[in-house]
């Protein structure tokens, strides 16, 4: 087992390796986004950033101190500009505890509300024709390669999460050739200190995927990659509040929420037996999670989009890539049949690409529960003219994906949300 170890490894976060975080997380859906956050200040100049998502953008905060510990003085309210990282369109309670400096002396605990108003966010979409899954990922890789850059900042670890949704169907799984331009990529750019190929089976082992993949091979190839198992990995308890507004709990991998590590969302394209397409997205988010704890997300169609999408707030891919040379088609994950396809995506803003793919495969972004939820939540675009694509344009690889039989019922999350109406 790699330096990942639950006994090896300090946590994210400052605990102790092997310690289970309780966050409460409470997400919904509609709205401006808004945030209350209980901190702990110092009145004065407030040195920045706080952070509670992915993407980063500017608000204007207005705090009202209420209470004293050094000393005591009247409350007093204090504008401040913070760099926070919500979405736009969406209202979020969450609670938790961080600190802010400043130059004052006088300790105070406030609450933050924060109204913010974003612009639309960045991430163009390359798409590339190719017969071979290498040459075609490390094309589109070069599409993106300044975005890539950017999204990059100087961090020099790297998390790649394949798909191994089972250890024993190769259709159903990221190719092997599809990760090694990865690594030639990132290997070839950036200063690397480490790099971890991390995954889960959700049928089969971790050894057994990798062995059966070819996986194994790249520990010669390229120095310093590490496999982990993320049901091994230390993880993390989120409570969540599902769509009728009960509290269920949800152990995530702790490596997936550390922000040292860039982390990149390798996939086939494919269909799926209730979310109409599994792409970049969707392998991160559902493969974070502790594998016992999978089958909560799942309650019904509207619940399994909307909390798909929760999830994904905090466990965001930084790149995605989505492999369509030889794709899915039929009763995906596992069981469909494969679809000569010829073409390959990749983005740094996988709500984009996401959206994209699914167009290109005959879909409706808007069908797909998570994908409308994250872009109503300021996290990227399904609207197909509000995307920039670099290389072959969309209309020229669009194609019609047979779906999943149970397709029809899984758009039944559309009746569904119209009856819940706003989502708290």
């Amino acid at each position: 087992m790699s330096s990942h170890s639950k006994e090896s490894r300090d946590d994210i976060g400052g605990n102790k390796a092997g310690v289970n975080v309780r966050r409460r997380l409470f997400l919904t859906s509609l709205g401006v986004a808004a945030i209350s956050v209980g901190v702990g200040y110092v009145l004065g100049s407030v040195s920045k950033p706080l952070e509670v998502g992915r993407e980063i953008l500017t608000t204007t905060v207005t705090k009202t101190a209420t209470q004293t510990i050094e000393h005591t003085r009247p409350a007093e309210v204090v504008t401040e500009t913070i760099t926070t990282a919500i979405p736009t369109t969406v209202t979020q309670t969450i609670e938790r505890s961080a600190t802010v400096t400043s130059t004052s002396t006088v300790m105070s605990t406030a609450t933050v509300t924060t109204t913010a108003t974003a612009p639309r966010l960045r991430g163009s979409v390359a798409i590339v024709k190719s017969s071979s899954s290498a040459d075609g990922t490390a094309s589109a890789l070069n599409l993106i390669r300044n975005d890539i850059a950017e999204i990059v900042k100087g961090r020099r670890k790297f998390l790649i999460k394949p798909n191994f949704v089972t250890a024993y169907n190769s259709l159903a799984t990221t190719p092997l050739k599809t990760v090694e331009p990865v690594l030639d990529f990132i290997y070839s750019r950036f200063n690397v200190s480490e790099v971890v190929i991390a995954e889960t089976p959700a049928v089969g082992t971790l050894d057994e995927a990798l062995r059966n993949y070819g996986y194994t091979a790249l520990r010669q190839k390229y120095s310093g990659v590490e496999f982990l198992d993320l049901d091994e990995y230390d993880q993390e308890m989120l409570i969540l509040k599902d769509v009728y507004g009960n509290e269920f709990e949800v152990y995530v991998s702790k490596i997936l929420l550390d922000r040292s590590f860039v982390k990149i969302s390798p996939c086939r394209a494919k269909t799926h037996d209730t979310v109409v397409v599994t792409l970049s997205i969707k392998n991160m988010v559902m493969g974070g999670i502790k594998n016992a704890y999978r089958r909560r997300m799942h309650s019904d169609y509207l619940a399994i989009n909307y909390n798909i999408a929760k999830l994904a707030v905090h466990l965001m891919p930084d790149i995605g890539v989505v492999d369509g040379v030889v794709a899915m088609e039929g009763n995906g994950p596992i069981s469909g049949y494969p679809k000569n396809w010829g073409v390959v995506f990749a983005s740094t803003n996988p709500v984009n690409l996401d959206s994209v793919v699914a167009y290109a495969m005959g879909f409706n972004p808007g069908d797909v529960g998570y994908l409308y939820f994250l872009s109503k939540w300021g996290y990227g675009e399904i609207d197909m003219s509000r995307v920039d694509i670099v290389g072959e344009s969309i209309e020229s690889v669009k194609t019609t994906f047979k779906p999943h039989y149970s397709y029809g019922q899984q758009l039944s999350w559309k009746q569904s949300l119209d009856k819940a109406g706003s989502l708290d």
